[in-house]
């Protein structure tokens, strides 16, 4: 049986925030549940 797909969806909206680490909490989130990350979104505001 193949794994669940997970779609991620993270944004940054200040210029101080870590992408990383958001991006980073979200993968090991979905490897958690068991599922493969099929789409990584990350969006970036603007300052």
């Amino acid at each position: 049986m193949a794994k669940p797909k997970a779609a991620l969806y993270h944004r940054v909206s200040a210029v101080d925030q870590q992408a990383d680490a958001a991006r980073g909490e979200l993968r090991d989130a979905a490897k958690r549940y068991g599922d493969r990350v099929a789409l990584d979104v990350e969006e970036t505001g603007t300052p």
